[in-house]
């Protein structure tokens, strides 16, 4: 795949994201935001709050790696390689909606309780950050620059694949979000 191309469908499917938050979850009250499905399940608030602990270390992560290798001339073929491959696949959903692999969230990464709508704003803010990182790494080379991932070295990027990761983790976790909203609006 081209790297160009690769950027343009990450953009697409972040601005995809960016919609569906202003649309479907910024027009609702707080109250209506933190109602969860059933206990064990996350509210709209908690499942975005969960995106932005990944996000804030994503885009820090990313920000930097692409500051430091400013001189990394990109290159017009982007190779995922078999093991992002293997992790993206993982994490984005399928067409149909569903979730390819359940996964237990380790404790750093679970949400807080009782949150406020500024939630909302924040993923935004990342989500924006996101789009400027994007269209900054057009001229960086996403199969040489290495982003360390949320868990420490145990899992290194390719930058490429840094981006296709925290996106599918976004679009899984709307599309979680979106699925409470739906339990929530008409019950069971």
């Amino acid at each position: 795949m081209k790297s160009e191309e690769l950027i343009d469908s990450l953009i697409r499917d972040t601005e995809e994201i960016i919609q569906i938050v202003n649309e479907q979850f910024m027009p609702l009250e707080e109250s209506a935001l933190n109602e969860k499905p059933a206990e064990d399940k996350w509210s709209v608030l908690e499942c975005l709050d969960h995106l932005n602990i990944a996000c804030r270390h994503y885009v820090s992560e990313i920000g930097k790696k692409i500051e430091i290798h400013r001189n990394k001339r990109p290159v017009e073929t982007w190779k995922p390689g078999l093991f992002g491959d293997y992790i993206i696949a993982g994490q984005k959903p399928k067409p149909d909606g569903t979730i390819p692999q359940k996964m237990k969230t380790l404790k750093i990464f679970r949400p807080a309780s009782g949150l406020g709508k500024d939630v909302v704003e924040q993923f935004l803010t990342f989500q924006d950050q996101l789009l400027e990182l994007l269209e900054e790494s057009r001229s960086r080379n996403l199969n040489k620059i290495r982003v360390k991932s949320a868990l420490g070295n145990l899992v290194v990027f390719r930058l490429g694949n840094a981006f296709r990761f925290v996106i599918a983790h976004n679009q899984r976790h709307i599309l979680q979000a979106q699925n409470a909203l739906k339990d929530i609006l008409v019950p069971g």
